[in-house]
């Protein structure tokens, strides 16, 4: 069990709902991370929280996104790869965070046309995202990011 994040008492801070998830790749080390985005009354992230395993300690870092940004819900999930969490946001992108909260990344999707959020996950080292069109089932979309340093 992990020891409770006792965030500020700041009204900006919504601890009903957060969004939490596992850091883990056990190819690099046998630590885990766990984040906790912590969003403010408009919906978008203020801060994270990130857990780890090897200090055993919680600390919070203010986002460092140039602009609000807020997580889609209803299942799409986070990636851990490269060592940042990525996460799909409701512009039409995927937000990263490393896990010392000290890089940020936004890295923009192709345009889905409006229709649905996309879901990612990982594969051969790459970051993948799906959409499948809500109106026409067979319409699908796959992006490969293929050079995670020029988000090509």
């Amino acid at each position: 069990m992990l020891p409770k994040a006792n965030w500020a008492s700041d009204s900006s801070y919504l601890e009903d709902h957060p969004i939490a998830c596992l850091g883990f790749d056990p190819a690099i080390s046998s630590h885990f991370h766990v984040l906790e985005y912590l969003e403010g009354p408009d919906g978008c992230i203020t801060a994270v929280g990130i857990y780890s395993s090897k200090t055993g300690l919680w600390n919070l870092h203010e986002s460092g996104w140039n602009h609000g940004v807020g997580v889609c819900y209803g299942g799409p999930r986070g990636v851990f790869l490269n060592g940042f969490m990525h996460f799909v946001a409701v512009r039409n992108e995927i937000v990263a965070v490393d896990m010392e909260g000290k890089r940020w990344k936004i890295i923009p999707m192709p345009d889905s046309g409006g229709h649905g959020a996309p879901m990612i996950d990982r594969t051969q080292g790459h970051l993948c995202a799906l959409n499948v069109d809500p109106l026409d089932i067979f319409n699908l979309s796959l992006w490969v990011l293929e050079d995670y340093n020029t988000d090509n």
